[in-house]
């Protein structure tokens, strides 16, 4: 048996602490995979430890989902971030002049220009970039939602079938926005990081096995810090206008989740009156053994329905075993919640 995990790994740590920023899911591995395109909107995939791995798109035909018509594909453009540090909270940074030491590895002038980070708390992350970075939204996101809906069981079929690191629906995400950039740098204070403070020059370069890297970390620091993504030499210098910005720092993503109240609550319902010893899990209700059971609400809650990033939605009902229709806490908060939304959604009994 595999032990449970207690701590967030260091790609959800720094997808977590910039969530704030509301600019989408932060992700921790903005190159794309080796021999793949950028990342696009309308984009189908999962993500793979900091990474958006691609595995459809709403827009292409394929075993898995069938295409949207190209009209839908419109995006606008929003203005741009600029260059320089984003970060948590917890992370203070500002401007610092730094001195080059002779025989240093980097390349440069004696004098570069960077950023001091300071984590002020047990933990934070901080992304840099050295160029502004484009945002981008799709024009139809309530029908690229719709589309994805429609198809997230065959989806889910597709990556069972291809035995892709997916386990449930929650899993799939589709890219409804993206923010691009070209060059970047990050770092993730873990727990225990108060008061830990790390220089990035960003007037030098770091050479590498597969190219020079822009900027540079102070040395001996425990976080984990990064950059990328590795260029030739003589394209570090390329300006802010010829930039190639094909590195996805941020996506906004939609997921789609089963329901579970909902299902074991229909289920309960249409289940025969004879079973009157089944209950819902709530600790005190048994299902009454003098009626029967029907209920009313819109039709469309019944059919799966998308929701962003935390947002839970319906997929199509399953069979479940009287055993299975006890609902977990966080199933009757769920349910709460939902009548709270739906004032208008009711249950009806019949004698």
């Amino acid at each position: 048996m595999f032990s449970q995990r207690t701590h967030l790994s260091t790609e959800e740590l720094y997808a977590e602490k910039l969530n704030p920023l509301n600019l989408g899911h932060a992700l921790y591995e903005p190159e794309p995979e080796a021999g793949e395109d950028e990342i696009r909107i309308g984009d189908i995939g999962y993500l793979f430890h900091g990474r958006f791995v691609r595995f459809a798109s709403a827009f292409v035909t394929s075993t898995a989902i069938h295409a949207l018509d190209t009209k839908y594909h419109r995006t606008m453009a929003f203005s741009s971030l600029d260059e320089g540090v984003l970060a948590s909270r917890s992370v203070h940074s500002e401007r610092a002049h730094l001195e080059v030491a002779a025989g240093d590895s980097m390349t440069g002038t004696s004098v570069g220009i960077g950023f001091n980070l300071t984590c002020k708390s047990n933990s934070g992350a901080s992304l840099i970039t050295k160029h502004s970075s484009k945002v981008e939204k799709s024009l139809f996101p309530r029908i690229l939602k719709e589309h994805f809906v429609a198809n997230c069981l065959s989806l889910l079929e597709y990556a069972h079938r291809e035995e892709l690191p997916i386990d449930t629906l929650h899993d799939i995400i589709l890219v409804t926005g993206r923010v691009m950039t070209a060059d970047w740098a990050t770092i993730v204070f873990h727990e225990h990081s108060q008061g830990s403070e790390v220089i990035f020059d960003i007037k030098a370069s770091t050479l590498t096995g597969s190219g020079s890297l822009w900027g540079k970390w102070s040395e001996h620091v425990s976080s984990p810090k990064r950059h990328g993504p590795p260029r030739p030499q003589n394209e570090l210098s390329v300006n802010d206008v010829d930039a190639v910005r094909n590195q996805c720092i941020f996506i906004d993503a939609c997921r789609v989740s089963q329901r579970t109240w909902f299902l074991k609550l229909v289920q309960w319902l249409r289940t025969p009156t004879s079973s009157a010893q089944n209950k819902i899990k709530d600790g005190t209700s048994s299902r009454p053994t003098k009626s029967c059971k029907t209920s009313t609400f819109p039709s469309s809650d019944a059919a799966p329905q998308s929701a962003n990033t935390t947002n839970q939605a319906a997929s199509a009902p399953s069979q479940l075993k009287h055993s299975d229709l006890l609902l977990t806490g966080y199933e009757i908060l769920a349910y709460q919640i939902f009548q709270v939304k739906h004032p208008n959604v009711t249950w009806t009994f019949c004698a």
